[in-house]
């Protein structure tokens, strides 16, 4: 049974609602020794602009460590009270979870979505509207369009 504050309608209406970039609460892009880049903003929802919603965007891509090895897909989380609720990524499979029960599987751009039984183990397959070769970038974007975030031209030039 899951624990969170909040239920599978609750979160489809939120991501339904129009929401923004509030701030930065992390960007380690300027940490020249970081094995990874990993960003995470403030969302808030629009219409209740000093509300704290604790929704957080975050998006990770770990630096590729030589030529040799094959070179790491970035990933974009949506937090809400710090559990899962969206998250675009890759793998190279992943199985589908339905009720508990793998009920099938997907290759490679993934999202996972949000469900009361299973929580952040449902997925659905995201090969349609994500790149092959996405950057880092173009994949936030992605998220920000697909689960209603506004970005400023600020933080446009920040991503």
């Amino acid at each position: 049974m899951p624990d969170a504050p909040f239920t599978e309608a609750e979160v489809r209406d939120l991501i339904a609602a129009k929401k923004y970039i509030h701030r930065v609460m992390e960007d380690n892009r300027g940490q020249p020794n970081a094995n990874e880049i990993r960003l995470t903003y403030e969302i808030r929802r629009r219409g209740n602009e000093t509300g704290n919603l604790h929704l957080r965007l975050f998006a990770r891509l770990e630096k590729q460590v030589n030529a040799a090895v094959v070179k790491p897909q970035p990933g974009v989380s949506l937090l809400w009270c710090n559990k899962r609720i969206r998250c675009i990524c890759w793998r190279l499979r992943h199985d589908i979870i339905r009720d508990g029960r793998v009920i099938g599987f997907v290759r490679h751009w993934h999202e996972k979505q949000w469900t009361d039984p299973d929580e952040d183990k449902f997925i659905i397959d995201a090969n349609d509207f994500v790149k092959k070769n996405i950057d880092f970038a173009s994949l936030i974007y992605l998220c920000l369009r697909r689960w209603n975030i506004e970005t400023s031209e600020q933080y446009q030039m920040e991503i």
